[in-house]
């Protein structure tokens, strides 16, 4: 990937999930393949690395795992403030919505 993209100051990253073998069970696992590390307000470009953000593990039913990187700042914080204002019972309806393709 960093021979075809070169080195530049363009932001690139992208999220791979899938699952893995370990013991004899299929466990979820996630990792963030990018170019920069840091916060949404400041940070350092390099070449690319994979970073594993979620080792495999099993999760229960109903639990997520929720990650947020990159350009995330604005939608953190609305994020936030969405979930605090809606009541309970709305927040897990809203979490266990299917996604929208």
């Amino acid at each position: 990937m960093q021979d075809a993209i070169g080195n530049n100051e363009v932001a690139v990253g992208f999220h791979l999930a899938g699952f893995v073998d370990v013991d004899a069970r299929k466990l979820p696992t996630f990792y963030h393949v990018r170019n920069v590390d840091g916060t949404f307000v400041h940070y350092d470009f390099h070449e690319f690395i994979i970073g594993q953000d979620f080792p495999p593990q099993a999760l229960a039913d109903n639990q997520m795992y929720i990650t947020r990187n990159g350009d995330y700042g604005a939608y953190a914080a609305l994020a936030g403030a969405v979930q605090n204002a809606l009541p309970p019972s709305v927040t897990i309806m809203v979490r266990q919505s299917p996604p929208i393709i």
